[in-house]
Formats: structure tokens, sequence, C-alpha cells
């Protein structure tokens, strides 16, 4: 049950990333784009819902981020922290 998302300016940017599954969380795509992330085309931030006990306690259970980097909650969620850009 995991997702994986790849940049729709490919074959251009070919950045990807493989989302984790067995949180029991929901991964949409919001309307907006991230104006810090300098990607053309802009990288859509993505709205997580996460059931409670999935996430540390601290970590809302609803988060609209951007999976470009910028976003530390989403970097931690998904361990990001420690992956080539």
């Amino acid at each position: 049950n995991s997702h994986y998302l790849g940049c729709e300016g490919y074959p251009e940017c070919k950045a990807t990333i493989w989302l984790p599954g067995g949180r029991e969380s929901t991964i949409t795509a919001a309307p907006s784009s991230c104006s810090l992330c300098q990607c053309n085309p802009p990288i859509r931030h993505l709205d997580f819902k996460f059931k409670r006990g999935t996430v540390p306690p601290d970590t809302p259970l609803q988060h609209v981020g951007c999976v470009g980097g910028c976003d530390h909650v989403v970097r931690e969620l998904l361990d990001l922290n420690n992956r080539n850009p």
C-alpha cells in the first residue's frame, strides 16, 4: 500500500519518491503549489491525513506539505532527511 510520486516535468526532471504505506493514511494532491521549491513545473502540495497512533504524538493528524525538501514535517515523517535530492 505504498505510493509512488514522479515529477510532471519528466524526462527533464527525474525526481521520484516512494511514500511509505501501512500508516493507514490518505494522501491527496492539494490545489496549491510550493512557492519555496524552485522546480518547473512547481511541486504540488500534498494533503496528508493520518490515523491517530500512526504518527508521533506531536505530529498533526492532517498536514498540507511539500515533498520537495523544504517541509521539515514531511521530511521527518517520510524519512527524507538522509536521502539525496
